[in-house]
C-alpha cells in the first residue's frame, strides 16, 4: 500500500501530495470536480501508463500551466515515478535503497513492478482490483461475458490444462504432446484433420476402383514356348556368327598391325653408334683451343696498345728549355730597348726616371745600354744553342720512336697471325665436335623412335568358324520379332502383378490414413470442445474459492461461454447505483482474497450513493463527494 501519492501538473493539481494509511481505510472527501478521481487516475498512470479505463493516458489531462505530468507513488521500500510530456514522451523510474533506476522500455518497467505488471488478457490485474467496476466492461462488453469468464478463471486457483485433460478423458481421448492450448489453434488443427480425412477418403475410393479394374484384366499370349526356344536358338547362332566375324576382323587388323610394325622397324635400321670418349675429348679440345684463342687475343690487344703508344712517341715535342731560353732572350731584348730609350731621354736633358729637365749624366746610361745589349746577345746565343740542342734531341727521339714503331708493328702482326692461327684451330676442333654431336643426336632420335615403336605385337590365334550356318535375314527377323513379343508379354504380366500389388498397397495405405485422420478428427473435436468448456467448468467448480460475495451471484450457463453477474438475484443493469457500488466492492474483495493480495488497496468511488454498511475492505481508499461546506468540516 502507498504511504503517499505526489502529483505535479496533472488534472487540477500543480503540486499536490495525498498521504495515506497503508493498512487502514482512507477517505478522500471533496466537492464534485475537485480532483478526487484524479488520485486514482494518477495511480493508473504511474503504474501502467494508462487511465483508469485501461486506455493510453491522454496528453490533454496535463495541467494547462504545466509542460508535463509527474506522479510519484511512495511505499515503505521504494518510490515509483512516471512522467509524460505533451508530446507523450515518458520516463519511468524506481528509487530504492540502491538508488534510482530508469527503465527505457515499458516491458522492463512492468517486469520490475512484478505482480502489479501481471495481465489477464489485456487487463492488468491490479487495475481490475483497484478501479471500481473495471470488470463490468468484461462482463457487459463484446464477447458475451467470455472476457470476464477468462479473467476469473485466470485468477482462481487451478489450471485450464488440467480441466482440458479431464474433459478429454470424459470424451474418451488423451491429451497429446504439442496439442494447441487455444480454441482457435485447435479449430485450425481440426480443420486440417478433416481435410486429411476427406483426402484419404478420396484416395481410398480411387485406389479401390483401380484395384477392381486390375483384378478383372486378362492377358493375351501370341507366342508359344516352342517358338520362343526356336527363336532363342536362331539368335544364339546369329550371335556366334557375329562374334566370329568380329574376331576375324580383329585378327586381320592385328596381322596388319604386325606387318606395319615390321616395316617401320626395318626403316628404322640399326642403332647408330657414338664414340662417347671421342666426343668428350673433342669438347675438351674445343675448350683448350678457345682458351688459347683468348690468350692470343689478349696478346694482340696488348701489341696494338704498344703500337699506338710507339706511333704517338714518333712525333716528339720541343723541349721546354728551348721555350724558356726564347723567353729569356725576349726579356733581355726588352731591357736593352728600355736602356737605349733612357739614354735618348738623357741626351735631351730630361731625367729618365722622373722626366724633369736639366739631367745631363749620360755615361751611366750608356754603360747600362752596353750591359743590356751584352746580356741580350748572350741570351740570343743561349737560345740558339738551346734550339740546336733541342732539335738534336728531337731528331734522336724521333729516330728511336720510329724504330720502336717498326718493332711494335712487327709484334702486332705476329700477334694477329697467332690469333688467326688459334681461331682456325678452334673452328677445326668445333667441326669435329659438331660431327660427333650430330651422331649423338641421331642416336637419341633413334632411341625415341624405337620407344614410340614399342614391342612387336603378338600374333592372335585364328578364330574358328561356327559349326552351324549363319541364319538367313528373314529367319533372324522372325526370331527377333518373336523374342520382342515374348519380352513384352513378360513385362506386361510383371507390370500387371506389380500394379496389382501397388493398388492393394494404396488401398491399405488409404485405409490406414482414414483411420489416422478419423482419430485426429475425433481428438481435435474433443479438444476444441474441452478448450471451450474448460474455463467455464473450472470456474463453475472454483467459485467457492471466492468466499463471501455479499449480494453478488456469478452464474456460469451450460449453453454459453460467458458468465452472468447478478445483484440480489437480478441482472447487473437492474440494480440500483448504491447496490452496484457495494456489490462491486464485494466482488473485488473476493478476487483480492483469491489472489492473496491483501496488501493491495481497493478504491471505492461515489461512497455517498450508498447509505448502508460497507464490508471490511482495508486497505482501501473511499472517495466521497460532499458540498464545499462539508468538505471544509471534514478537512477540519
Amino acid at each position: 500500500m502507498f504511504t503517499a501519492i505526489r502529483i505535479k501538473g496533472l488534472g487540477p493539481y500543480t503540486d499536490y501530495e495525498q498521504v495515506l494509511d497503508p493498512r487502514g481505510s482512507n477517505t478522500v472527501a471533496g466537492p464534485s470536480q475537485s480532483g478526487k478521481s484524479t488520485l486514482l487516475e494518477a495511480v493508473c498512470f504511474a503504474l501502467w501508463g494508462t487511465d483508469s479505463r485501461g486506455k493510453p493516458f491522454p496528453a490533454d489531462a496535463i495541467h494547462d500551466g504545466s509542460k508535463r505530468a509527474e506522479v510519484e507513488l511512495v511505499t515503505a521500500r521504494s518510490t515509483i515515478r512516471r512522467t509524460m510530456t505533451r508530446k507523450r514522451s515518458q520516463t519511468r523510474t524506481i528509487t530504492s535503497d540502491d538508488g534510482p533506476r530508469e527503465y527505457t522500455s515499458e516491458a522492463a518497467f512492468q517486469a520490475a513492478i512484478k505482480g502489479l505488471g501481471r495481465q489477464v488478457g489485456k487487463v492488468h490485474v491490479g487495475r481490475l482490483l483497484a478501479v471500481p467496476m473495471a470488470w463490468v466492461e468484461l462482463a457487459e462488453g463484446a464477447g458475451g461475458g467470455r472476457p470476464l469468464r477468462n479473467a476469473l478463471a485466470a485468477i482462481l486457483p487451478g489450471e485450464d490444462a488440467d480441466e482440458v485433460a479431464r474433459l478429454m478423458a470424459e470424451a474418451g481421448q488423451k491429451s497429446r504432446e504439442g496439442d494447441p492450448t487455444t480454441t482457435n489453434a485447435a479449430m485450425d488443427d481440426r480443420r486440417q484433420a478433416r481435410r486429411r480425412l476427406d483426402h484419404a477418403s478420396g484416395s481410398l475410393e480411387s485406389a479401390r476402383e483401380t484395384l477392381a479394374s486390375l483384378e478383372h484384366q486378362e492377358g493375351v499370349e501370341t507366342v508359344t514356348p516352342e517358338q520362343v526356344v526356336e527363336a532363342q536358338d536362331t539368335l544364339r547362332a546369329v550371335a556366334a556368327w557375329d562374334e566370329y566375324l568380329a574376331e576375324r576382323q580383329d585378327h586381320q587388323e592385328q596381322e596388319a598391325h604386325i606387318a606395319d610394325w615390321d616395316r617401320r622397324a626395318a626403316e628404322l635400321g640399326e642403332r647408330p653408334e657414338v664414340d662417347v670418349g671421342a666426343l668428350a675429348r673433342a669438347r675438351d679440345d674445343v675448350h683448350a683451343a678457345q682458351s688459347r684463342l683468348e690468350v692470343a687475343q689478349r696478346a694482340e690487344s696488348a701489341a696494338l696498345v704498344a703500337l699506338r703508344a710507339a706511333e704517338a712517341a714518333s712525333s716528339p715535342q720541343e723541349p721546354a728549355y728551348v721555350d724558356e731560353a726564347c723567353q729569356a732572350a725576349g726579356r733581355a731584348e726588352r731591357k736593352a730597348d728600355e736602356a737605349r730609350a733612357a739614354l735618348e731621354q738623357a741626351k735631351d736633358g730630361r731625367c729618365p726616371t722622373c722626366g724633369s729637365d736639366g739631367y745631363i749624366d749620360t755615361e751611366a746610361l750608356l754603360a747600362e745600354v752596353m750591359r743590356a745589349e751584352q746580356a741580350h746577345e748572350q741570351a740570343e746565343t743561349a737560345w740558339q744553342e738551346a734550339r740546336d740542342r733541342g732539335r738534336e734531341e728531337m731528331d734522336q727521339a724521333r729516330a728511336q720512336a720510329e724504330a720502336a714503331v717498326i718493332d711494335a708493328r712487327d709484334t702486332h702482326q705476329q700477334a694477329e697471325a697467332r690469333v688467326q692461327e688459334a681461331r682456325d684451330r678452334v673452328l677445326k676442333r668445333e667441326r669435329v665436335m659438331d660431327a660427333l654431336t650430330d651422331q649423338q643426336a641421331d642416336q637419341r632420335a633413334w632411341d625415341r623412335a624405337q620407344q614410340a615403336l614399342g614391342e612387336r605385337p603378338e600374333s592372335a590365334p585364328t578364330p574358328e568358324r561356327p559349326e552351324v550356318d549363319r541364319p538367313e535375314e528373314g529367319a533372324q527377323t522372325v526370331a527377333r520379332t518373336r523374342m520382342d513379343i515374348a519380352r513384352t508379354q513378360d513385362a506386361l504380366r510383371e507390370r500387371a502383378a506389380q500394379q496389382l500389388q501397388e493398388a492393394r498397397g494404396r488401398v491399405s495405405a488409404a485405409e490406414t490414413a482414414i483411420a489416422s485422420a478419423q482419430a485426429d478428427v475425433d481428438h481435435y473435436e474433443a479438444l476444441v470442445d474441452a478448450l471451450r468448456r474448460a474455463p467455464s467448468e473450472r470456474l463453475r467448480r472454483g467459485l467457492d474459492a471466492l468466499g463471501d460475495l455479499g449480494p453478488v451471484t456469478i452464474e456460469v450457463p451450460e449453453d454459453s461461454d460467458g458468465v452472468h453477474v447478478l445483484v440480489d438475484g437480478r441482472s447487473w443493469g437492474r440494480a440500483s447505483t448504491g447496490r452496484q457500488i457495494v456489490a462491486d466492492l464485494h466482488l473485488r474483495l473476493a478476487l483480492r482474497r483469491a489472489l492473496r493480495w491483501g496488501w493491495w488497496p481497493v478504491w471505492v468511488d461515489r461512497v455517498q450513493d450508498w447509505s448502508g454498511d460497507f464490508p471490511e475492505a482495508a486497505p482501501a481508499v473511499y472517495l466521497r463527494t460532499v458540498e464545499a461546506e462539508q468538505a471544509e468540516a471534514v478537512a477540519a
